[in-house]
């Protein structure tokens, strides 16, 4: 059982919810997918990840009341995200720096929009100032992640 952070991101103009289950304050696993699969409140940011028997179950609470989803994997119904967070989630278990973890996903590939709104999600948890092995388009220089976004010395930044 799992603390988890909800997130509603859209990124090219597709709306998608990725889960963040958290230990010891850190991204742990991830689960993500359309929005449009899973109908939670943009209010709600935070919500209980728990294992029972293999499956995957998100528990929300609403006060008193408890809204629970079973099995959210296949609540995404699409399997190359399945494995692209199943990858994402193992990397972050076996220690991998989100610097680079954020950086894989946003190189070209396939699921260009996917991989975007997992990766400004994942962005959010690196710490303040560390740097990027990503040069600046306008010095050369290296960048560094400030509150989630690449900035460079010169102050270029790729969220203006």
């Amino acid at each position: 059982e799992l603390p988890c952070h909800i997130y509603h991101v859209t990124s090219s103009n597709e709306k998608w919810l990725v889960l963040v289950g958290m230990l010891d304050g850190k991204p742990y696993e991830v689960f993500a997918g359309l929005e449009e699969k899973l109908d939670i409140p943009n209010k709600i940011k935070e919500g209980t990840i728990k294992k029972d028997k293999g499956v995957y179950n998100l528990i929300i609470q609403f006060g008193d009341e408890q809204m629970k989803i079973k099995d959210i994997p296949s609540m995404f119904e699409n399997k190359q995200f399945g494995t692209i967070t199943r990858l994402t989630s193992v990397s972050l278990r076996h220690g991998t720096p989100l610097k680079f973890i954020c950086e894989q996903l946003l190189r070209d590939g396939g699921f260009d929009a996917f991989n975007k709104a997992v990766a400004r999600v994942l962005k959010n948890y690196i710490k303040d100032e560390e740097e990027s092995a990503m040069k600046c388009e306008k010095c050369g220089k290296k960048m560094r992640y400030v509150q989630g976004c690449l900035t460079c010395v010169c102050g270029y930044s790729k969220c203006s």
